[in-house]
C-alpha cells in the first residue's frame, strides 16, 4: 500500500474526515508541493478544527430553536430601538453569562426585543454555549405537564444544563403560578 493510501486510511481510522479531505486536496494541488511540511500540516489540522467547530455550532443552533437566526453584525441602529451601540456591544460580549446574571430586555412592541434576544443567543452559540429559545407560555405548559406526568425533574435538569435560556413573550403570557414556583425554587 502506498504511503498516500496508508495516510488516507489513517485519517479514516482516526475519524478525521476533514483532515483527510484537506490532505487529498493537497495531493492534487501543484502549488502545495512548494510548502514545507509544518505549513501543510497546519492547513490539515486547521481544516479539521474549523469543520468540527462548524458542526458543533450547527448542532447547537438546531437545538436552540431560535425564533429567528439573528447576527450581531446585522443589528440595525437606524430605527429607534432604544439601545445605544455601547450597551449593545456590552450585551453581545455576553459578560452577563460569565457572571451568571440574568438579563431582562424590555421595551415597547416592535422595537426588536425578540431579535436582540436571538442575536445574543446566536452569539452564544457561535462561542459554543448551549442555548434554548422558548416562548414563556410554552415553557409554563411544559412545566405543568412535566409535573403531572412525573418528568419534572428531568425537564429541570435539561434546563439547568443550558448556558443560556431565552424566555420570549415573557410579559404577554401572564407569569403564572407554575413559572413563579419554578423560578423561585430552582435556578434554571
Amino acid at each position: 500500500m502506498s504511503s498516500h493510501l496508508a495516510n488516507l486510511e489513517h485519517f479514516r481510522a482516526l475519524r478525521l474526515p476533514d483532515a483527510r479531505a484537506e490532505y487529498e486536496r493537497q495531493l492534487t494541488e501543484a502549488t502545495i508541493e512548494s510548502m514545507n511540511f509544518i505549513d501543510r500540516l497546519d492547513l490539515i489540522l486547521d481544516k479539521e478544527i474549523a469543520m468540527r467547530h462548524n458542526r458543533r455550532v450547527a448542532n447547537k443552533l438546531c437545538e436552540a430553536t431560535l425564533r429567528v437566526v439573528a447576527y450581531k453584525e446585522e443589528f440595525s441602529f437606524e430605527t429607534n430601538r432604544g439601545i445605544s451601540r455601547e450597551t449593545f456591544a456590552h450585551l453581545v460580549s455576553l459578560s452577563f453569562m460569565d457572571r451568571a446574571h440574568g438579563l431582562i430586555i424590555t421595551g415597547p412592541t416592535g422595537v426588536g426585543k425578540s431579535y436582540l434576544g436571538c442575536a445574543l443567543g446566536m452569539e452564544a452559540i457561535r462561542r459554543e454555549y448551549s442555548v434554548r429559545y422558548v416562548r414563556t407560555s410554552d415553557l409554563i405548559e411544559r412545566l405543568t405537564l412535566a409535573r403531572a406526568d412525573g418528568s419534572y425533574r428531568n425537564l429541570m435538569a435539561k434546563l439547568r444544563r443550558l448556558d443560556l435560556l431565552i424566555l420570549d413573550y415573557f410579559g404577554l403570557s401572564g407569569f403564572g403560578v407554575e413559572l413563579s414556583r419554578t423560578l423561585r425554587d430552582h435556578r434554571c
